[in-house]
């Protein structure tokens, strides 16, 4: 009996500490997923944040062709003011323009020397009509913006402040000129204001150096833009709207698109939400194998103690003690899965780094986050089964 007794709790503690190094295996790969998710999170949070430089909520864009209704170029301008009109007397729109493309549907570049340099500079072009800017809602910071008397004139352009910055060093673009074409065909520009930054080509990067042009009659395009800006929030009842619209107004069009921007906003974070929900997922699945390996381990633990909790219970030991000392034994295998989990979220946290923004792999906050999480869920799973231990009554414990 004496050998006994010494045998079974060398093999118990065996068995224990294999239980043990399970849960610390388990939580280390639960804490992995916290912070990896955590961090995938705060990238979603902070694109959610990003100003695109223009207001997207009252907005509707529309892409369009007339290539298929033998209209001549020069007969486009006079074609798009009968269906401008038409839209802005709809009670919902306070004001529509069109341009080359929608914002953040990609931009061609121009390439443009200043007067004082031989080098030109790439900048993002488009053609717009007088009351593009307003309507996108940027801001004229300098100079003017266009107007209903510069249609036409295809050698006044407007900058952004990035293009002024980079052009215009001393601060002197208003009035300036750029030359775009080879040295012995150039084309002076002149730059009648300068307009506020924006995210015009990818929502996601930084706003880079742009020119805004006047449509040329003789070169005008067949596949334009129409910017919408409505009275209210654009809903899909508007977008519906503005597609019959389109449809009736000249049946023979190619309507190509017609989306709200809060719908391209979404559709460049798709990536982002996406690996939000992806690593969510997987974080919770192994958060939920964690806790459940918690809770069976000390369940099993109470369950073999349930005769040694009765003695030292008949002896004077409180409930609190018990359910201390249960939980500590819980917790410590979560303790070292946390300091092996960090390790491995660190080096985890290196390899998905091209899919963050604007967020550190070694943020604190999603270090917190998946740290934090793991001990708040282990430690309700180890309390469920610690205080059925420490409230078993003495009797029954000596019986088992």
């Amino acid at each position: 009996q004496c050998a006994g007794i010494a045998v079974r709790p060398a093999r118990g503690g065996l068995r224990m500490t294999l239980r043990d190094g399970m849960i610390a295996v388990q939580s280390a790969l639960a804490v992995s997923l916290l912070v990896l998710s955590g961090l995938v999170l705060r990238t979603f949070a902070e694109t959610g944040r990003i100003d695109p430089g223009f207001e997207t909520n009252d907005l509707v864009g529309a892409l369009v062709s007339v290539s298929s209704m033998g209209i001549e170029r020069t007969e486009t301008r006079t074609f798009f003011d009968g269906l401008m009109q038409e839209l802005e007397a709809q009670p919902w729109v306070e004001r529509v323009s069109n341009g080359d493309r929608l914002p953040l549907a990609g931009r061609p570049f121009m390439s443009v020397r200043a007067p004082d340099t031989s080098e030109p500079v790439q900048l993002l072009s488009e053609n717009v009509r007088h009351d593009f800017v307003r309507t996108l809602g940027l801001d004229v910071v300098d100079g003017r913006g266009f107007e209903l008397s510069d249609e036409g004139h295809v050698d006044r352009i407007l900058i952004n402040e990035s293009a002024a910055a980079r052009l215009f060093p001393a601060g002197d673009a208003v009035g300036g000129t750029l030359f775009q074409g080879a040295r012995d065909g150039e084309r002076a520009l002149e730059v009648v204001g300068v307009v506020s930054d924006s995210r015009v080509r990818d929502l996601l990067a930084d706003p880079e150096p742009a020119v805004f042009g006047l449509f040329d009659d003789a070169t005008w395009p067949t596949t334009n833009s129409l910017i919408i800006r409505t009275r209210r929030n654009a809903t899909p009842e508007m977008v519906g709207e503005l597609r019959r619209i389109l449809r009736e107004h000249a049946p023979h069009m190619t309507v190509i698109n017609v989306v709200a921007f809060e719908e391209i906003i979404g559709g460049a974070l798709y990536t982002q939400r996406m690996n939000a929900e992806l690593f969510t997922g997987m974080a919770a699945l192994g958060l939920a194998l964690a806790c459940a390996g918690i809770f069976s381990v000390v369940s099993l633990s109470v369950k073999r103690r349930r005769r040694e909790i009765g003695i030292r219970k008949a002896i004077g030991a409180t409930e609190a003690r018990i359910r201390n000392e249960m939980m500590k034994r819980a917790l410590t295998p979560v303790a070292v899965g946390c300091a092996m989990g960090l390790g491995f979220s660190l080096m985890g946290a290196r390899i998905v780094e091209s899919l963050l923004f604007g967020v550190s792999p070694l943020d604190p906050t999603a270090i917190a986050f998946g740290v934090l999480g793991l001990l708040m869920a282990s430690a309700g799973a180890a309390a469920i089964p610690a205080w059925r231990a420490s409230r078993a009554a003495v009797r029954d414990a000596l019986r088992a």
